[in-house]
């Protein structure tokens, strides 16, 4: 993939902003690659878009500098689940907030510091409700039932394999068919 140029706008003060050029890719192998000048040494390399600019914002917030995106925003941080090109707004208690791409502009006041970022997504985990195991209600007059997985004929016959280089195709059967009531 060639490589994708993108302003970034940082600023060390509401009216003192500047932009920087800065060039990216992205593969599903090697992940982002931010570049700032020509040496392509230089780059800041992660999994995550959203990982990619803390490294390079690591570099510029010990000179007071902070990025005007989205991905730098107070009330934002990449969702662990997703791709980390998108954040989601932290509403206290709400587990899925509206999403901004990362390279979103954001005013001076909506931004903070990396530190203070984190710290609010850890106060937003440590305010959200507690999820079920396997995120499914427990049917009814099952609630104290204890953990448990079932696992199907083929992933039964896929064990015997690789445990007894073999399948004893009637114990399989045996074992994963349905037992009435």
């Amino acid at each position: 993939m060639s490589p994708t140029e993108q302003i970034l706008r940082i600023g060390d003060g509401p009216d003192r902003v500047r932009e920087v050029a800065m060039r990216w890719t992205a593969s599903h192998q090697r992940g982002w690659a931010l570049c700032f000048g020509d040496d392509p040494d230089q780059a800041f390399r992660a999994h995550r878009l959203f990982d990619a600019l803390i490294l390079y914002r690591e570099t510029i917030e010990g000179e007071g500098w902070r990025l005007l995106h989205a991905a730098a925003r107070a009330d934002c941080w990449a969702d662990p689940r997703a791709d980390g090109y998108r954040v989601q707004r932290l509403i206290p208690g709400d587990e899925r907030g509206p999403k901004f791409e990362c390279f979103a502009p954001a005013r001076w006041e909506e931004v903070t510091d990396l530190a203070a970022q984190r710290a609010n997504f850890e106060a937003w985990m440590a305010g959200l409700a507690p999820v079920p195991v396997g995120r499914a209600r427990p049917r009814e007059g099952h609630a104290d039932d204890p953990a448990g997985v079932e696992f199907g004929p083929l992933a039964l016959m896929a064990g015997e394999y690789l445990v007894d280089g073999k399948i004893d195709v009637e114990r399989v059967l045996a074992r994963s068919r349905v037992r009435g009531p």
